[in-house]
C-alpha cells in the first residue's frame, strides 16, 4: 500500500521534491495549502506522514513552518533532509523581461533572490501562498506581464518559460525539511534509512600567526559551515580543531566559544609537519547529532583553503 505523505504547497513545490528525495518509490505526495494543515493531516492520521521546510541556508528559520510544528503535541520529528534549491525567473510564453509588471513567489523564496530582485527593483514583488502556487497561478492567467519564481519542476508543471535560471544569491542554497509523523509512530516511517552521527569537514587559512585573525578566520568557518548545511550550533556534539605547525599565538577552537559552544566539547591539536603542505591552516571537524542523509552535508573552505580540496570544485582527487 502506497504511503501518503503531505507537504505545504502545490505540485511542483520543493516540498514535494523533499518527499522524493526520502521516499523515490511507493509514496503519494499530497499538497495541502498550509503548514498548520500538513501538521493537523499528520496528526489526525489522514496521511502517514509529512515534511516541512525549518530552515534555510539563506533566508534563515522558516518560522510559520516551526510554529505550525511546536503548536501540536501529536506529531514528532522523526528524520530530516536537504533539498538543494535552485531558484528559477519563469513566464508564460512571450514574455519579455522589460515588459514585466509583478513577479509572485513564497517569501522566503524571494529572500533568497534579494540581489536579483534589486537588479530589477523597478518590478512588483507579490507575496504568494508558496513557490508552485505563485507559478500555477501566472500559467493560468497567461499574462506575459506576470511572472514568478519556483522551481525548474514548477516551471515544467505548469508549462512556464524560465527566463533565468539559479537566480538565489548562493549557489549552494539548501533547505532543511524536517519529517514528521503521528506522536504514536514514531520512527516506524522511516524504516531504519536514517544514521544518527554524521561528520562535515572545512578549513581555512590566515595571513599571520596572530590571535586576532586566527579567531576571526575560525569564526567565519564555523559559521560559514552551519549556514550552508543549515543547521544550529545546538546540532553540534563536539568539534576538533588543527592548526599547522606555524600557528602556535592561540587556539583555534576558542573562536567556538566566543560563538556561544560553552557546553560543547572542544578539542585542539597540531597538524603533522608534512614538507610542502599548505601553510597558516585551520582545519575544523564537527561531530552533529542530525536524522538526514550525509550525502547532504557541504564541508567547507574558505580563504585558499580551496586547495585542499579540488575535487570538489574541478573533479580532480585530492
Amino acid at each position: 500500500m502506497r504511503r501518503l505523505i503531505a507537504f505545504q504547497g502545490e505540485r511542483g513545490a520543493f516540498g514535494e521534491e523533499a518527499v522524493c528525495a526520502v521516499w523515490p518509490n511507493d509514496v503519494e505526495p499530497v499538497p495541502l495549502p498550509t503548514f498548520a494543515a500538513v501538521v493537523r493531516a499528520v496528526a489526525e492520521g489522514c496521511v502517514t506522514g509529512g515534511v516541512l521546510p525549518v530552515g534555510n541556508s539563506i533566508a534563515g528559520v522558516v518560522q510559520e513552518s516551526v510554529d505550525a510544528l511546536t503548536a501540536s503535541d501529536s506529531v514528532q520529528v522523526v528524520g530530516e533532509t536537504v533539498v538543494p534549491i535552485t531558484q528559477c525567473f519563469m513566464a508564460p510564453a512571450g514574455a519579455r523581461i522589460d515588459a514585466l509588471r509583478s513577479i509572485a513567489s513564497h517569501p522566503a523564496a524571494l529572500a533568497q533572490c534579494g540581489s536579483f530582485l534589486r537588479r530589477h527593483a523597478r518590478i512588483k514583488v507579490v507575496s504568494a501562498a508558496d513557490t508552485a502556487g505563485a507559478a500555477r497561478e501566472v500559467a493560468a492567467a497567461n499574462d506575459p506581464r506576470h511572472a514568478a519564481i519556483a522551481g525548474r519542476g514548477a516551471a515544467v508543471r505548469y508549462g512556464l518559460r524560465i527566463l533565468a535560471e539559479g537566480i538565489e544569491d548562493a549557489s549552494d542554497n539548501n533547505t532543511r525539511f524536517v519529517i514528521i509523523a503521528p506522536a504514536a509512530r514514531g520512527r516506524q516511517l522511516l524504516s531504519g534509512r536514517w544514521r544518527l552521527f554524521h561528520a562535515v569537514r572545512g578549513a581555512t587559512v590566515v595571513d599571520a600567526d596572530d590571535p586576532r585573525r586566527i579567531r576571526e578566520a575560525t569564526g567565519e568557518l564555523l559559521r560559514v559551515l552551519l549556514q550552508r548545511n543549515a543547521v544550529t550550533g545546538d546540532h553540534v556534539v563536539s568539534a576538533l580543531f588543527s592548526t599547522t605547525s606555524d600557528l602556535t599565538s592561540d587556539f583555534s577552537a576558542r573562536a567556538a566559544r566566543d560563538l556561544g559552544w560553552t557546553d560543547t566539547p572542544l578539542m585542539c591539536m597540531s597538524e603533522i609537519p608534512v614538507p610542502g603542505a599548505l601553510p597558516r591552516c585551520i582545519r575544523v571537524m564537527l561531530h552533529m547529532q542530525l536524522e538526514h542523509p550525509r550525502a547532504s552535508l557541504s564541508p567547507v573552505y574558505l580563504r585558499g583553503a580551496e586547495a585542499l580540496r579540488l575535487d570538489l570544485s574541478s573533479g580532480v582527487g585530492s
